[in-house]
């Protein structure tokens, strides 16, 4: 403008300028026109894929393609079933190819963090493509049908790993998750539990095999009749039980095989002891052999009670460790987070002191105050020009007598980080220390100097008195 003003147009200077400001508007220019172009809509498309607003409608959609699922399991018969399988698969194919454009390939597929949920995502959702799309069109064009083939009865099956995509969106939710990372973290306590329950099932299925099975806790007659089935071959053991029936009344020689005819069939049957069964089915065997009552009791209170206790104590510390270890997380990224924000605010202080001397005094403070890079820090932290500048008047009040009346930048920082930090019962107990120790340094101070002044005022007495002696002395005379 002074340059026009001067009427030197012709000025190189000027020419610059004027050159400089056609670029910048011709800049300008292009980056509008660019941001409203199709390209552009097209990279807010895809980048939208990761926003938050996008995940919670695909995990609405997913959530819903459930609900379809099951659905379908007991309605298999309504025509409309294709049409919501196909719109979801569009849906879902969308999904893909926007973070497929994202990430690429090899950055989707081998991501950090959710590398097994991505490449889950692609194998279902290639598999619903070639199940609902290229396998439908190529038997069209050729004029097969692979409708009962094994190949295509297991691309179906794939359909029903979209279940497992409800359990990514446990994050979504906050006390499901943490339930299911308790019981994530409380595996390896839980498989020490099961460890100790498989030693007790064998021990006491040998002891169930040999009484029971083999029946040597059981009459002579019936045990008779266990070897002989268990010796016999299909037909013949088919009239021994016929026999074996008749003869021994309610005591079932197919029924106690059935149980207890070897290990593994003892461990199945104590297992569902411990699972939920009541001594119900083992009412014959019971009322045949009462002394066995007693035996079956303990069992059910030592297994049932006492393991099932333990594990379910696993996995409630393992859900008290992973909380503690969820709190310590957010102390320490809190902590880092306050250390980030002091070194931001401490950046500012630094580039506002303008002798480099460490401090700030009061036209440097104001000068910081102005700036647009503090006012963002203020109002992030939430905190007015008010209260930060009564913070800065009490440490400068804070200074001795006599120095410059400057705060050191340290000092700001803290003053400024406690002013937007709610007030802790531990914070009050350290400023009463605080103030308790510097009123006794006070009372000590005060005490010495008591007792500086009287014996200064002692000395004085005595040099007066000691002035004063002549003076009478030579008054008498």
């Amino acid at each position: 403008l002074k340059f026009r003003s001067c009427a030197m147009v012709d000025h190189p200077l000027v020419e610059l300028v004027q050159l400089s400001a056609d670029v910048r508007g011709k800049s300008l220019a292009e980056d509008d026109k660019e941001k409203h172009s199709l390209l552009w809509y097209l990279k807010r498309i895809v980048a939208s894929c990761e926003d938050t607003l996008f995940q919670t409608v695909m995990g609405g959609v997913i959530t819903l393609n459930a609900v379809v699922i099951g659905a379908e399991t007991d309605f298999p018969a309504w025509a409309l079933w294709p049409v919501f399988e196909n719109s979801f698969l569009v849906i879902f194919v969308a999904e893909l190819s926007l973070r497929l454009v994202h990430h690429g390939l090899c950055g989707f597929l081998f991501h950090p963090e959710d590398f097994m949920w991505n490449t889950l995502d692609f194998v279902i959702v290639v598999g619903g493509v070639i199940d609902m799309w290229l396998l439908r069109l190529y038997g069209w064009l050729v004029g097969v049908s692979f409708a009962h083939t094994k190949l295509l009865q297991l691309i179906r099956m794939l359909r029903l790993l979209r279940l497992v995509r409800l359990m990514r969106q446990l994050k979504k939710i906050k006390q499901l998750y943490e339930l299911a990372l308790a019981v994530v973290h409380a595996t390896q306590a839980m498989g020490w539990v099961l460890l100790l329950t498989c030693i007790f099932l064998y021990i006491a299925a040998i002891v169930c095999t040999q009484l029971i099975g083999q029946g040597q806790a059981l009459p002579e007659d019936i045990r008779a009749d266990l070897m002989a089935f268990a010796a016999a071959d299909f037909s013949e053991s088919r009239r021994l039980t016929e026999d074996a029936v008749a003869n021994a009344g309610s005591l079932d020689p197919v029924e106690l095989r059935k149980y207890f005819g070897s290990i593994p069939a003892s461990m199945y049957t104590l297992f569902e002891l411990i699972a939920g069964w009541a001594l119900q089915p083992f009412d014959t065997l019971l009322d045949g052999v009462p002394w066995l009552k007693p035996i079956f009791i303990v069992f059910w209170i030592f297994a049932s009670w006492a393991l099932m206790s333990v594990m379910a104590g696993a996995v409630s510390e393992g859900m008290i460790s992973n909380k503690n270890e969820e709190k310590a997380e957010e102390a320490a990224e809190e902590v880092g987070a306050k250390v980030a924000f002091g070194e931001r605010i401490r950046e500012i202080a630094i580039a506002a002191d303008s002798d480099g001397g460490g401090t700030l005094d009061w036209e440097e403070f104001q000068e910081l105050s102005h700036s647009a890079a503090w006012r963002e820090l203020q109002d992030e932290a939430g905190v007015d020009h008010h209260q930060i500048t009564e913070v800065f008047e009490a440490l400068l009040s804070c200074q001795p007598p006599g120095q410059e009346e400057s705060v050191a930048i340290d000092e700001f920082v803290k003053g400024f980080q406690h002013c937007h930090e709610a007030v802790e019962s531990i914070s009050v107990l350290r400023f009463e220390r605080d103030v308790a120790q510097s009123h006794e340094a006070l009372r000590q101070r005060v005490s010495f100097m008591s007792k500086e002044i009287a014996e200064l005022g002692n000395l004085l007495t005595t040099v007066a008195a000691q002035l004063s002696a002549p003076r009478a002395a030579r008054s008498g005379a």
